[in-house]
């Protein structure tokens, strides 16, 4: 037995609705690491400018930019690196607690 078209159209409306709202997405850092005045996570950049020259080798494994709400240069690293200079790489595992890859 077919169902009439506006039942149809109003379940899949409500079908669609409930993939919606599934289907958001929160997007937060992964981790946020703090020292003195360093943060490790999600750092906006729509304020930043490219560094001067005085900082072209600041990031070494990035590109240094000059954040002015923050009042210094920061990098954004390259896929791989992280840390406030882009020095340490990152491990293609995770670590438990038992110091074993997961």
């Amino acid at each position: 037995m077919a169902l009439p078209v506006p039942v149809l159209i109003c379940l899949l409306f409500k079908a669609m609705t409930a993939l919606t709202e599934d289907a958001r997405v929160v997007v937060t850092p992964d981790s946020i690491v703090q020292q003195t005045d360093y943060v490790e996570g999600l750092i906006a950049l729509k304020f930043s400018h490219p560094c001067l020259e005085d900082h072209n080798s600041y990031c070494i494994n990035g590109v240094c930019a000059f954040h002015h709400e923050l009042e210094k240069a920061i990098c954004r690293c390259f896929t791989g690196y992280t840390g406030e200079r882009c020095l340490k790489l990152k491990s293609p595992y995770n670590i438990c607690s038992g110091g074993k890859p997961l």
